[in-house]
C-alpha cells in the first residue's frame, strides 16, 4: 500500500465533502431568498427558521470540514518512520491504519483503510510501536506487521 495515494485519497475524500457542504449551503440560500418573496405569516416565519437552522447546521459542518483539511495537509505523507507516529500507514493483522484523523473507511485497491485520530484509543496504544510489536486495545490484539 502506497502511503502517499492513501493521504491523498483522505484529502480527496475531504474535498468532495466541502463541495457538497458548499452545494447544500447555496441551495438552502437560494431557499431561503425565495421564502422571503412569499407572503407573511406564521408559517412563512417558521420555514424562515427552519432554513436558518439548516444553514447554521451546514456552516458548522462546513467549517469543520475545512479544519480538518488544513490538519490533514500538514502531515507530510512522504515522512517514513520505524514506529508509528502521526502521518503513519500501519498494517496489522486487523487491517491498515491511517494515523492522521478520525475520518472513516476508505478502499484501496481493494483494501480497506481506516484513518484514526492519534488521539483515540487504538491511535495512543500504537503510538511509538514498530513492526512486529503486539498492542492490545478494547480487549482487541493488534500485531503490527509493518509501518509506512
Amino acid at each position: 500500500m502506497n502511503k502517499i495515494a492513501v493521504h491523498s485519497a483522505y484529502i480527496t475524500l475531504l474535498h468532495n465533502k466541502i463541495k457538497v457542504l458548499n452545494n447544500e449551503l447555496a441551495a438552502l440560500l437560494s431557499d431561503a431568498e425565495n421564502e422571503t418573496k412569499s407572503s407573511a405569516g406564521d408559517k412563512h416565519e417558521t420555514a424562515i427558521s427552519l432554513l436558518q437552522l439548516q444553514q447554521e447546521k451546514i456552516s458548522f459542518q462546513l467549517n469543520d470540514a475545512h479544519i480538518q483539511l488544513q490538519a490533514l495537509q500538514k502531515i507530510n505523507p512522504e515522512t517514513i518512520a520505524n514506529t508509528v507516529a502521526v502521518g503513519s500507514l500501519v498494517l496489522t493483522n486487523k487491517g491498515y491504519l491511517y494515523i492522521s484523523l478520525a475520518l472513516g473507511k476508505i478502499i484501496i485497491d481493494d483494501a480497506p483503510i481506516m484513518a484514526v485520530s492519534p488521539q483515540s484509543p487504538i491511535g495512543i496504544a500504537l503510538k511509538g510501536h514498530s513492526a512486529n510489536s503486539k498492542v492490545m486495545c478494547n480487549g482487541m490484539e493488534f500485531i503490527i506487521l509493518s509501518t509506512e
